[in-house]
């Protein structure tokens, strides 16, 4: 009739459930981001402007 303590603890642990396994169960999964191609290219940094070194090691915009 009686249980055993670590039976009891078992039976006990099925009912009430920790905080990290609610918290387990609660997370949603993440869309993938979607980006445009414009996106893309600011991200890279094509659209930014070009330094060149000239003559002299001074630099110049183009």
């Amino acid at each position: 009739m009686n249980r055993s303590l670590s039976e009891q603890l078992i039976a006990w642990k099925k009912l009430h459930p920790t905080e990290k396994q609610t918290k387990l169960k609660k997370k949603k999964e993440k869309k993938p981001e979607k980006f445009t191609e414009q996106d893309i290219r600011e991200l890279m940094g094509t659209n930014g402007p070009r330094y060149v070194r000239k003559k002299g090691g001074a630099f110049i915009q183009r």
